[in-house]
C-alpha cells in the first residue's frame, strides 16, 4: 500500500514536471523576458504590463520546475529520496521546489523557503549561520556570484536583499495590526501575495536579460517604481527595536526579539 502511495505521488509530480516543460516549450519563446521591451507591451496599460510580466517570468521558471521536479520524481519512482514518518505518511526526504509555494509566496522568505530548497538550506547554515554580520547581505552576494557574473545576477539578488530586510520589518511592525481578525488576515495575505509577485517578477526579469543596458531600458519603461518603494521602506519603516516601550517601574522594557 504504501509503494503505491509513493509511486501514485511521483507520477504526480512528473506529470505536473512535463506540464512544467510544454508550457515553456510552447510559450516561453513568445513570451520571453525580451518580450517586456517589445513596442506591443509598451503600448498596453501600466497594469497589464505587470500581468505580462509575471506571464513570462512564470514561464521562465518552468524549465526549473520541470528539472527538479523531474529528477525528484525520478529518485522517488526508483525507490530513493523518501522517508516515511511514525503515522506512516509519506515525505520527501530530498525536496526540490514547491510549486505553489514559490507562485503564491507572501514574502520573499516564504518564496526562498520554497525555490530550490537544498540549496536553501546549504546557504542558511554554511552562510547566513556562519558570518558574523552582514548575514542577508552575504546570502545573497554568494548566491549571485554561484550563477556568475553577468550584471543581472547582481541587479536581481541585490534588491532583493533589501526586500528580505523590509519584509522583516513589515512582519514585526505591520503585520500585527492586520491580525485582529480573519477579513484583515486576508487582506493583509493578498496584498503581501500581489506585491511578492512583482517584486519578484521585477527583479527576475534582470536575471533572465542579464545585459545591464537591456535591464536598464526595461526598468525605466516601469519607472523603477519597485526600487523605489523597496528605497522608501526601508527608510521609513522603522526597525523594531528603535520603537520605544512603555516604561515599567520606572525602567524601559525591551523585548527579547529587539
Amino acid at each position: 500500500m504504501i509503494c503505491f502511495v509513493l509511486q501514485r505521488r511521483a507520477f504526480k509530480m512528473l506529470l505536473v514536471a512535463l506540464t512544467c516543460l510544454l508550457l515553456h516549450f510552447i510559450f516561453s519563446q513568445q513570451f520571453s523576458a525580451q518580450y517586456n521591451l517589445s513596442p506591443a507591451v509598451a503600448d498596453m496599460p501600466f497594469l497589464k504590463r505587470h500581468v505580462i510580466l509575471w506571464l513570462t517570468m512564470f514561464l521562465a521558471r518552468c524549465k526549473y520546475y520541470f528539472g527538479w521536479l523531474s529528477s525528484e520524481s525520478i529518485c522517488h519512482l526508483s525507490g530513493l529520496g523518501y522517508e516515511i514518518s511514525t503515522d506512516s505518511e509519506w515525505k520527501s526526504a530530498i525536496p526540490t521546489v514547491r510549486v505553489l509555494g514559490v507562485e503564491v509566496a507572501t514574502s520573499l522568505k516564504v518564496f526562498s523557503d520554497n525555490w530550490n530548497i537544498f540549496t536553501a538550506r546549504w546557504l542558511h547554515f554554511c552562510i547566513y549561520e556562519r558570518v558574523p554580520q552582514y548575514k542577508v547581505h552575504s546570502v545573497f552576494i554568494c548566491s549571485a556570484v554561484w550563477h556568475g557574473f553577468y550584471p543581472g545576477y547582481y541587479m536581481m539578488f541585490g534588491p532583493l536583499a533589501g526586500g528580505v530586510l523590509l519584509g522583516r520589518k513589515v512582519r514585526q511592525i505591520i503585520r500585527p495590526i492586520f491580525q485582529q481578525s480573519k477579513a484583515t488576515k486576508l487582506i493583509y495575505d493578498v496584498i503581501t501575495c500581489f506585491a511578492t509577485i512583482i517584486v519578484i517578477a521585477f527583479n527576475s526579469c534582470a536575471f533572465e536579460l542579464k545585459d545591464w543596458q537591456l535591464i536598464y531600458q526595461f526598468q525605466r519603461s516601469l519607472y523603477f517604481w519597485p526600487h523605489l518603494v523597496l528605497l522608501i521602506g526601508l527608510i521609513l519603516v522603522p526597525n523594531k527595536k528603535s520603537i520605544r516601550q512603555p516604561m515599567l517601574n520606572g525602567n524601559q522594557h525591551q523585548s527579547h526579539l529587539s
